[in-house]
């Protein structure tokens, strides 16, 4: 336990920040009597002091309640409430009073020591580094897309002589390295970010929307790109006071609390210092050298998902991962660090992964970390696996090039390819379906995607079955409809080429193909509104498909139905 140092709630913001530089920490319990009443951090006090509160007292913009455990509960018990929420530190009491304080940091280095120490080389860089400068003012000037140009000269407009300072930072700056076209663009203003951004708003024509709690704003510009400002942030500190000065420790800090050194670069955009770039941790090396490196040996404590991300980053640029940050990966996933992330969190970032192209190499990369097995439980990996994925992709690709609806989800497509991968035969479907079902739970799938998913497996072997036997094209079609078109392609990536051919010819001709007549030429040409007339279209849907009528004759054949049934 440490030293439970404190601020009384009357402290004035300026003094507060002033003790905390000299007691070299990051957050302190604000007290009230003999008892404590909120929490203080650095990034509060910071944006507390851009705005101009330094004699205010620190009650005014405190975060209420502090977090207090007995001292016999146990480490484990007491990383729970960390890792569900934000907390930077608690107050252990005996008998109902104070008695030493734990921080995020030392727990989490007690309890999985195994990361601080394989990442002790990353840390004795990280914190000797030396800051790299160099001016890209030009080039910047040269290269940027025509949308972008606007909004730097906005920012030039709204912090003259570089007050705030602004920076362009994280992925806009690496793609712009890379000669890679900017999508969107990050700002980070080492002052009130909310206000500046409601400014380009303004100059720019676009909408505002501010999230106050987390300091951003998000603007909106007419021709629908956007542009994401924030306050500068300073959650993390390696040495917090012996930083030499106040902007520059402003933004190291937010760049530090980033996922990956070439995600960690930022372009000054305003006063004497624009167009700088500034590389406080060798991202501009990592960056010319394609590798994707993390920041500190703790980071994937912080944020799991970030092992994720460098897999995405790795197969989207074509990088590698450094050996440090590979070894910090599995390192956390023998710690069983991703077993505590968020389903919404797992989810998203799956998403987002198997939007990127080729997904069969990710799964590859994850399986080469030991995460696939700790995303997706039950998954096992060899070069069958690969194989089936590959051939997903490609009946995904040949089932996009000919504009089959409905598109399929990737979620499901992938995830479902994966473990019936690992399952494929019929006799396996029980556990295939097992696994799904584990999945649905992990990921707190709902509605539609948890049924259609729970059903996967099972349609997938229907499809399967279909391709094999003597059924009719429109047979075929009926069940190709009802299975979904995630289960169409997972069948075909597992069959033989001539019944892949088979069903790909029936999903060419009976998915894509309209009926051409309607039920308002049925109402027309005399039959009454009823359910009939949906029946009577299914019909002659499956005579064409059959090849017992042509599309030019399909009206004829429709009212010949009509007709036999009035006649029975």
């Amino acid at each position: 336990l440490r030293q439970i140092f404190q601020v009384e709630r009357e402290c004035s913001v300026a003094e507060a920040a002033q003790k905390l530089n000299e007691w070299r920490i990051n957050a302190v319990p604000v007290s009230e009597g003999d008892g404590f009443c909120g929490t203080l951090t650095r990034q509060i006090l910071d944006r507390a002091l851009s705005l101009g509160l330094g004699r205010r007292p620190v009650e005014i913009v405190m975060e209420p309640g502090v977090m207090t455990v007995d001292s016999g509960e146990s480490l484990e018990e007491i990383k729970e409430i960390f890792l569900e929420g934000s907390r930077r530190f608690v107050i252990v009491e005996r008998d109902g009073r104070p008695i030493g304080i734990l921080t995020r940091m030392e727990v989490f280095r007690r309890l999985f020591e195994g990361l601080p120490k394989a990442g002790a080389r990353l840390d004795h860089r990280m914190a000797s580094h030396r800051p790299i400068r160099q001016n890209i003012g030009r080039k910047l000037a040269d290269s940027l897309p025509e949308w972008v140009r606007p909004v730097l000269e906005a920012v030039k407009s709204l912090s003259p002589e570089g007050k705030p300072p602004v920076y362009l930072v994280g992925g806009a700056v690496r793609d712009f390295l890379l000669n890679r076209e900017m999508e969107d663009i990050d700002l980070v203003v080492e002052g009130d970010g909310i206000t500046l951004a409601e400014g380009l708003a303004r100059l720019l024509g676009g909408r505002s929307h501010a999230h106050r709690p987390f300091f951003t704003s998000v603007i909106t510009l007419e021709d629908g790109h956007s542009v994401d400002v924030a306050s500068a942030r300073t959650e993390f500190y390696t040495a917090p006071a012996a930083l030499p000065s106040v902007v520059t420790s402003l933004i190291r800090q937010d760049l530090y609390r980033r996922d990956f050194t070439i995600n960690a670069l930022a372009v000054s955009l305003s006063g004497r210092e624009s167009g700088q770039i500034i590389d406080y941790f060798g991202g501009r090396k990592d960056l010319d050298s394609g590798i994707i490196r993390v920041l500190h040996s703790l980071s994937f404590i912080d944020d799991p998902t970030r092992a994720i991300r460098a897999v995405r980053y790795a197969r989207r640029l074509g990088f590698r991962i450094a050996s440090d940050t590979r070894h910090l990966i599995e390192t956390a996933a023998r710690e069983q660090v991703f077993e505590k992330l968020s389903a919404h969190r797992l989810r998203h970032e799956l998403e987002l992964l198997l939007a990127e192209k080729h997904p069969a190499g990710a799964f590859e990369l994850l399986a080469e970390l030991s995460l696939l097995e700790a995303i997706v439980p039950g998954a096992g990996w060899t070069g069958e696996v690969y194989k089936i994925l590959l051939e997903v992709e490609a009946q995904l690709a040949w089932y996009v090039l000919e504009n089959l609806k409905p598109l399929p989800r990737n979620l499901l497509l992938y995830l479902g390819a994966l473990i019936l991968a690992c399952h494929p035969g019929e006799g396996e479907l029980p556990r295939a379906m097992e696994l799904c079902e584990a999945l649905i739970s992990r990921l707190q799938l709902s509605g539609r995607l948890a049924s259609d998913f729970a059903s996967l497996p099972e349609k997938t072997h229907v499809i399967r079955r279909a391709a094999g036997a003597s059924f009719r094209p429109s047979e075929i079609c009926r069940q190709m409809r009802e299975a979904g078109p995630e289960a169409i392609l997972l069948a075909m990536s597992f069959l033989p080429l001539p019944q892949r051919r088979l069903l790909a010819e029936n999903a060419e001709s009976g998915l894509s193909a309209e009926l051409p007549i309607s039920g308002r030429e049925l109402r027309a040409a005399g039959l009454e509104e009823s359910p009939r007339i949906g029946r009577i279209l299914e019909a002659t849907r499956d005579a064409i498909l059959d090849g017992l009528t042509n599309p030019e004759d399909a009206l004829d054949y429709a009212l010949q139905l009509a007709h036999r049934e009035d006649d029975r």
